[in-house]
C-alpha cells in the first residue's frame, strides 16, 4: 500500500470544517482543487478524513461521505488505523444503514476484507440483532451477483478512465500554463516596480516643482497685498483730500457768492450814482444847451453867431448820452 504524506490536525481546512460540523461548507470545499488535494493526505499518517468521519462523527449526513468518497474514489479501498477498511470503520463505530450500504455498494469486495486483526465487517457487531450485515439486505446476495456488480464497477471504472486521464492531461496542461504565468509574473514584477519607482520619481519630482511654483505664488501674492495696501493708503488719501478739496470748494463758493453779491450790491449803487451823474450833467448841458442857444438867438438878432460852433458840440454829447429808459433797463 502506499504512503501518503501527513499533515498536523489543525493545519487542513478540510479537517477544521469536519471538526467544527460544518458539511455544508466541507462539501463545496471538496469541490475544490485544494479540497480533492486533502481529501487524499493522511493528516494523521494512518487516517484519511473518510476514516476521520466514520470514525469520530457516526451521524455525519451521508451527502458529506458521498462528497469524500467522489473527491478521493480510490479511498474507499484505502486502509487505516488497524488496516481497517472504511467499511470495517462503519461497522465498528455503528455508522448508520444509509451509510453502511453505501460503502458496500462503493466496494463491496471490503465485505470479505480483513483487517490487522483478522476480522471483516460481518466480524463487527455480528451479535447484534441491529447488524445490518447480519440481515437478508446484504446476505441475499449470491456469489455470481457480488461478481456482476464487480464487474460493472469495474466497466463503470474503465469507461472514466479515459475522462480522467483527459482531464488529467487538462490539469497538466493548466498546471504548465500557470507555472509559465508565474514564471512571466515574475519577470514583469521588476519591471512593474521599476516603472513604479520611476512614477514615484516623477510625482517627487513634480510636487517639488509645485512646492516651488507655491512659493513663487505665495511671494508674489506678499507683493500684490503690500502694493493693495499701499493702493489703499493712497486712495484714503486722496478721499481724504477730496473731502478737504470738497469742503474748500465750499467755502470759496459760499465766499463768492458773498462776494457776487457784494458786487452786485455795489454796482447797483453804482448804477444809481451813474444815474444821479447823468441826470445832472443832462440838466446841465440842457441848461447850457438853452443858454447858447439863447445867447445864439440873441447875437443872430445882433447879426453875430459866435455860439454856433458850442451849440452843436453841446448837441453832439446830448445824443452820445444814454437815455433814462435806457439806463432803467441795463
Amino acid at each position: 500500500m502506499p504512503s501518503f504524506p501527513s499533515f498536523p490536525l489543525k493545519s487542513s481546512s478540510l479537517i477544521g470544517q469536519i471538526e467544527q460540523e460544518r458539511w455544508g461548507e466541507a462539501e463545496l470545499y471538496l469541490v475544490t482543487k485544494a479540497g480533492i488535494l486533502e481529501s487524499t493526505i493522511c493528516f494523521d499518517g494512518l487516517n484519511l478524513p473518510i476514516h476521520y468521519v466514520l470514525s469520530n462523527f457516526r451521524n455525519a449526513p451521508l451527502s458529506s461521505i458521498q462528497a469524500l468518497l467522489r473527491a478521493f474514489p480510490n479511498s474507499i479501498a484505502k486502509k487505516g488505523r488497524n488496516g481497517m477498511l472504511p467499511l470495517h470503520m462503519a461497522m465498528y463505530y455503528n455508522c448508520p444503514p444509509d451509510i453502511v450500504l453505501h460503502l458496500i455498494r462503493m466496494h463491496p469486495r471490503a465485505l470479505d476484507a480483513k483487517d490487522k486483526e483478522g476480522k471483516t465487517p460481518k466480524d463487527y457487531g455480528y451479535d447484534d440483532p441491529n447488524n445490518l450485515l447480519s440481515t437478508p439486505i446484504v446476505c441475499y446476495m449470491t456469489q455470481n451477483q457480488y461478481h456482476a456488480i464487480v464487474q460493472k464497477r469495474d466497466d463503470k471504472f474503465c469507461a472514466l478512465l479515459p475522462i480522467y486521464n483527459h482531464i488529467v492531461q487538462k490539469q497538466n496542461k493548466l498546471d504548465t500554463q500557470s507555472a509559465q504565468l508565474e514564471k512571466r509574473y515574475e519577470e514583469l514584477v521588476p519591471l512593474v516596480m521599476k516603472e513604479f519607482q520611476k512614477a514615484d520619481d516623477s510625482v517627487s519630482s513634480f510636487m517639488d516643482n509645485l512646492m516651488s511654483i507655491q512659493d513663487e505664488i505665495d511671494d508674489f501674492v506678499d507683493k500684490m497685498n503690500g502694493r493693495i495696501n499701499a493702493l489703499e493708503m493712497l486712495m484714503k488719501e486722496r478721499d481724504d483730500d477730496l473731502v478737504e478739496w470738497n469742503r474748500e470748494e465750499d467755502r470759496k463758493s459760499v465766499e463768492w457768492h458773498a462776494f457776487a453779491d457784494e458786487t452786485r450790491g455795489e454796482i447797483e449803487n453804482l448804477g444809481q450814482v451813474v444815474k444821479e451823474c447823468e441826470k445832472v450833467v443832462n440838466g446841465k448841458l440842457t441848461q447850457d444847451l438853452q443858454m447858447s442857444e439863447e445867447e445864439e438867438a440873441k447875437l443872430n438878432i445882433r447879426g453875430k453867431s459866435g455860439y454856433k460852433p458850442k451849440i452843436q458840440m453841446l448837441q453832439s454829447w446830448k445824443k452820445s448820452m444814454p437815455s433814462e429808459d435806457s439806463l432803467t433797463t441795463e
